[in-house]
């Protein structure tokens, strides 16, 4: 048996590039396959459409914080490129918004009173729902992006504490679950990446020769030179 670290169970070579391996929380055990591979999010423009973790053709990829920035991954890999991609959320401080409200759906049909700078308060407010949503941490209060109309009928959005929406009605001891489900939801997933860091392979995603990251107007582009 591999001595793994203090909070590993156990740990089995089941392939020559294959480890599973469980990782101890206290309450329970989370079980993660092929643990010796692992890699990062990168760009997903004009990108061979193969597997990070072992180039076998694929039509998939596990999105991150944008369309344009993920972890392509094949069937096999696909749990590796969920893990990978939860646990580059954790080191951000962010929570993608449609991993919270498969635990706490009520977000989404709240009418939140918007505080606004001038001490007033916009009701009718709503979070936003655009895809690729997060709800992060910023000087240690988690913020959701929640959309107003003003009177003139100009939708406006804003980055609103979390915390704030107990003015909404929602009650402190419901805020407190959330906020514990935003720190703890991918710690699992952090602690298995670390563990594949520390034990295992990095990855990276194939590249094409001939496509070539430039910067053009202060912006990175990829363009493709024949």
């Amino acid at each position: 048996m591999a001595d793994c670290g203090a909070d590993v169970l156990s740990c089995h070579y089941y392939a020559i590039s294959a480890l599973k391996i469980e990782v101890d929380h206290g309450m329970y055990v989370t079980t993660f396959p092929m643990i010796c591979l692992y890699t990062y999010p990168s760009t997903l423009v004009m990108r061979a459409q193969v597997c990070d973790y072992c180039t076998a053709k694929c039509e998939r990829h596990v999105r991150t914080i944008d369309r344009l920035l993920g972890i392509m991954a094949c069937e096999e890999h696909l749990p590796l490129a969920t893990r990978d991609v939860r646990a580059w959320f954790a080191q951000q401080k962010m929570v993608s918004q449609k991993d919270f409200l498969e635990i706490h759906p009520i977000l989404k049909d709240i009418s939140i009173r918007v505080p606004r700078t001038d001490g007033s308060m916009t009701p009718g407010g709503n979070i936003s729902l655009e895809p690729f949503e997060v709800l992060y941490l910023l000087d240690g209060d988690w913020r959701v992006r929640v959309l107003f109309t003003l009177p003139d009928g100009k939708i406006m959005h804003k980055a609103m504490k979390l915390i704030d929406l107990e003015m909404s009605g929602v009650p402190a001891e419901e805020l407190s679950k959330w906020i514990n489900t935003l720190e703890t939801l991918y710690q699992p997933d952090l602690d298995a990446f670390r563990q594949a860091v520390k034990l295992g392979t990095e990855v990276k995603p194939k590249e094409d020769s001939r496509v070539k990251t430039v910067m053009a107007n202060g912006l990175e582009c990829r363009v493709f030179i024949p």
